[in-house]
């Protein structure tokens, strides 16, 4: 990886550009960092046309926008249009679960998946978008991006944690010196001044200048119905249970809780978990021998589901909060 990174700089590895802004959200470590959040909260706030925190460092991405992925765990190849704006045109066999659930909340951006992201951006600007957030993008140095977003999960310590397969990283934390802004997942006081002391010194080292840096705080915040797309209020939710199958499903279990209370039952399978008839056996029978009013899940859990799955079903929204790293070092002084 340090190899091709390199030889991308060196120019010996082909890289091209289109003729719209590329913006890239990516990270160096194995999934749950919060890339499919960030990308939904930056798609949101360009097609509703308000402000967000990183708006003063996007270039401007025209509408209509357009997020394309590789499509982790789908079953197709290739280019697949999954959203032109009007929800999804694709089952999740296709599209994959990640894909289609950014489809599905949000109406008017176009989502896309193509392993070629070179190609796919290329077909995207065919088409007549006008601006691309790349899903999971860092690594893929073929394409030429505008901006490089790279989330960092504060739990992990850049200087004891090792890059696969003797660890959890994709890359040496060095490549995040392409990145030109940093934004720290799950941070504490504690952990986010270690971390910025951490990458400071790398930016400093490598004699260049240290990129903006923000935390970045998940919370759940309410319940949809998915078959209707309504709200439901987490008051007097009852008995309920919890399901998921998700990269760090901890984190879903207590920010559910923190919102819902105690589940009476839950259950977490492996991440891109493809539901089978066994399991949505088990989760009926959840409901009937604990008596739950309700499961509670994610949507990227949502969406994997056959349509006539008979559970009585709510997804958790989850909610980001972006805020300058060194504000919220003085909000937690």
């Amino acid at each position: 990886m340090a190899l091709r990174r390199r030889a991308s700089h060196a120019g010996w590895l082909a890289s091209a550009g289109v003729a719209i802004p590329v913006v890239s959200v990516g990270n160096l470590s194995l999934g749950g960092t919060g890339k499919s959040p960030l990308i939904r909260s930056l798609a949101r706030a360009l097609l509703q046309g308000v402000p967000h925190e990183l708006s003063p460092l996007l270039p401007a991405l025209g509408l209509p926008v357009a997020i394309l992925s590789r499509g982790y765990g789908r079953a197709s190849r290739g280019w697949r249009l999954v959203s032109r704006g009007e929800g999804p045109l694709l089952e999740v066999e296709e599209a994959g679960d990640e894909p289609l659930m950014l489809a599905r909340q949000l109406p008017g951006a176009w989502v896309a998946v193509c392993e070629d992201r070179r190609a796919g951006a290329r077909r995207l600007v065919e088409l007549g978008a006008g601006g691309i957030l790349l899903d999971d993008g860092y690594q893929h140095l073929a394409l030429r991006r505008d901006l490089d977003l790279l989330l960092w999960d504060c739990q992990v310590d850049p200087a004891r944690e090792c890059v696969l397969p003797f660890g959890r990283l994709r890359e040496n934390p060095a490549a995040a010196l392409d990145a030109g802004v940093l934004l720290f997942g799950r941070p504490s006081p504690r952990l986010l001044a270690a971390r910025l002391d951490w990458f400071r010194g790398l930016f400093r080292q490598a004699g260049r200048p240290f990129p903006p840096a923000f935390a970045v705080e998940s919370s759940l915040a309410g319940l949809t119905d998915p078959a209707t797309g309504r709200p439901h209020s987490p008051a007097g939710l009852g008995r309920h249970g919890l399901f998921c199958g998700i990269a760090a499903p901890e984190r879903f279990l207590e920010q559910a809780e923190r919102l819902l209370g105690a589940p009476a039952w839950s259950r977490c399978w492996g991440d891109h978990h493809d539901f089978t008839e066994a399991d949505l056996e088990t989760l009926r029978r959840a409901v009937r021998e604990q008596r739950l009013g309700r499961l509670v899940t994610t949507w990227k859990d949502a969406v994997r589901l056959p349509a006539q799955h008979g559970l009585p079903l709510l997804v958790a929204e989850q909610e980001l909060r972006i805020q300058a790293a060194d504000l919220y070092l003085q909000r937690h002084e």
